[in-house]
């Protein structure tokens, strides 16, 4: 018996191991979990996640090109938020996402 995988079938899957490479890593899953709370700056994302904004701009720029993400430049600050899309939409990150993500300061 002869077997073969269409071309569909070799295609999506490739499609969703990309994305299982982008998500792959939990800095951008704290990313996408901000961001699907509300707009942010590189400064409050690279804040939130812990790192530097060389590094934290590194994951939004793969975010963005993995349509992800996208971006709003005003002025001199960026801001980022989800990409509402087919990848997003169906996207289980967001469905099993936290219901809060950062701790709330506490005032003086």
């Amino acid at each position: 018996m002869n077997l073969e995988l269409t071309e569909r079938s070799i295609l999506l899957a490739e499609r969703q191991a990309a994305h299982c490479r982008v998500c792959g890593n939990p800095k951008r899953i704290l990313i996408l979990w901000l961001l699907a709370e509300k707009e942010r700056t590189l400064e409050e994302i690279a804040s939130a996640i812990e790192t530097t904004p060389i590094n934290a701009a590194r994951h939004l720029r793969i975010l963005a090109f993995s349509n992800f993400i996208k971006r709003q430049q005003e002025g001199e600050k960026s801001h980022y938020q989800i990409d509402y899309n087919e990848t997003t939409r169906k996207c289980p990150i967001f469905l099993n996402r936290p219901d809060k993500i950062l701790m709330e300061e506490n005032p003086i």
